[in-house]
């Protein structure tokens, strides 16, 4: 069962966004071919995690990516790094992992360290209301 009536209502995805999208499933299914079978490989997944073969889980996405990213709209006062790029670091990082952003860049971030899954929920209909569309159609 779903929240509304209007969780099964079909959004429009932009013919470009959707060939990324199906460019990027035919790969991950060429890759699946190669590797042994696991449970989850029936499951039609768009993007599997590369540790486990499932989904991968709301919460560290948001605390490892988007959140991370959020802080990359600003730029780094300690590095210098610019809008869009990553903190610099003088050494490399353990295991190939990501690198940290820096305190001072946490520091200057301001309102884009609250981003998450609920900025994107809103983003859509803001840029509804910003074309003029009825409240009507902006909530369903």
């Amino acid at each position: 069962m779903v929240k509304t009536e209007y969780s099964e209502d079909e959004l429009p995805l932009d013919p470009e966004f959707a060939t990324v999208l199906l460019d990027w499933k035919l790969q991950a299914e060429r890759e699946a071919a190669t590797e042994e079978p696991t449970p989850s490989m029936g499951l039609e997944l768009v993007f599997r995690s590369h540790v486990t073969a499932r989904h991968y889980h709301t919460a560290p996405i948001q605390q490892d990516y988007i959140r991370l990213a959020g802080c990359c709209l600003v730029e780094c006062p300690k590095c210098s790094a610019g809008i869009g790029v990553w903190c610099r670091q003088d050494s490399p990082v353990p295991n190939g992992g990501r690198l940290p952003i820096h305190e001072e860049r946490w520091a200057a971030v301001g309102k884009y360290d609250g981003i998450g899954w609920r900025t994107f929920r809103h983003t859509y209909p803001s840029w509804l209301d910003d074309t003029g569309a009825p409240m009507g159609v902006q909530q369903s």
